[in-house]
């Protein structure tokens, strides 16, 4: 059995990006001009704006100075441009694995993340619309205005036409069903949660040939399901988490609830200030933990970063950061200065 890597996640200190362990252990002192959290193993660095990489049992850096990163680095993959053409500002995008090997020749005009079954892009031909591609770079299905971005295995999600209309697609990029939708989101166990019409106020969730599986009084609802619970909206505005009984999991008396993995939901109150003071429940409805954060972002292979906003205010780029385990326990006794990571923040947040 292949022993698993071991886990390191970012902090910043005076513009410079080190890392650190599960336990808040420093094991790279603050010194790229930026870190990403590790991925299965493997860390994405930024030198002095080339792409580089590193294993995190040698952290021994290997850089590639004429590649520049563009996306987010998911299942070994990263979208990049060749220095030569972000110096001239245009230019394609490709995809290069850990090794530094471009592996998906730079095609695209914009080349998003990957999942399991592919990602989401636009080609350099016709840069407005966008389409779904798989790992050897093929062009499938059919081109939309957006594709949202799918949940990392997930097999379907919601792409837009336009006009406020959106569909259900599949991971090959091909349409389910012709109904259209004010809104879809993403699947994820077999799920896939809609607003059924622009201002209206029924929301619900279709499976996986496109069938309406429930539906309910409510405005919005949650982007995803998890541990057979979804987030929803009732008509009074006020947020609580549903099962697929449609009964109440956590009352709605939230301003907002966002699922962020792990079986956790980050639940948000609105204070005096404007802001959002977000706590982290289970799939019980229960609080894992009483502290108050301003922010939970997505949980990734355990961990999810946490950020506090200056009371004063309010900006993100004057908070601290640091990142929780499941049980909502702190990695770092010191908080990084100032919030480290962008991606995978909670949308209305």
């Amino acid at each position: 059995m292949t022993e698993s890597k071991r886990k390191l996640l970012p902090f910043k200190k005076k513009n410079q990006w080190g890392l650190m362990d599960t336990g808040g252990t420093e094991v790279l002192q603050p010194q790229f001009a930026w870190v990403s959290e590790s991925d299965n193993g493997i860390v994405e660095i930024n030198v002095q704006g080339a792409i580089g990489f590193m294993d995190t049992d040698t952290l021994k850096p290997q850089v590639f100075p004429e590649w520049r990163s563009s996306g987010v680095m998911r299942r070994g993959l990263v979208a990049v441009r060749s220095i030569e053409h972000v110096l001239s500002g245009d230019g394609p995008e490709g995809y290069m694995n850990t090794e530094g090997h471009i592996v998906i020749e730079p095609l695209f005009a914009s080349a998003g993340q990957f999942g399991l079954h592919g990602a989401n892009a636009t080609t350099w031909e016709n840069p407005r619309k966008w389409r779904r591609i798989s790992r050897q770079g093929e062009i499938m299905g059919e081109a939309f205005e957006h594709i949202l971005l799918f949940r990392d295995e997930g097999l379907a999600c919601g792409a837009s036409l336009g006009d406020n209309q959106m569909v259900l697609i599949d991971w090959k990029g091909n349409r389910i069903g012709s109904r259209k939708y004010c809104y879809v989101y993403c699947e994820c166990e077999g799920k896939i949660p809609v607003i059924f019409e622009w201002g209206g106020k029924e929301v619900g969730w279709l499976d996986l040939a496109g069938d309406v599986v429930r539906s309910l009084p409510g405005t919005a609802i949650g982007a995803w399901f998890q541990n057979g619970l979804v987030p929803v909206e009732n008509l009074d505005g006020n947020w609580g988490i549903i099962n697929e009984e449609r009964e109440w999991v956590l009352d709605p008396h939230f301003d907002y609830i966002d699922p962020v993995g792990e079986g956790c939901f980050a639940v948000a109150k609105r204070d005096e200030s404007g802001g959002y003071r977000v706590r982290l429940a289970d799939s019980c409805g229960h609080w894992v933990t009483g502290e108050e954060f301003s922010i939970i972002h997505h949980f990734r292979e355990g961990y999810a970063e946490v950020g506090m906003v200056s009371p004063y205010d309010g900006d993100p780029g004057n908070g601290k950061s640091n990142f929780i385990d499941r049980n909502g326990l702190h990695v770092s006794k010191v908080w990084s200065d100032p919030a480290v990571i962008i991606e995978g923040v909670n949308e209305k947040f």
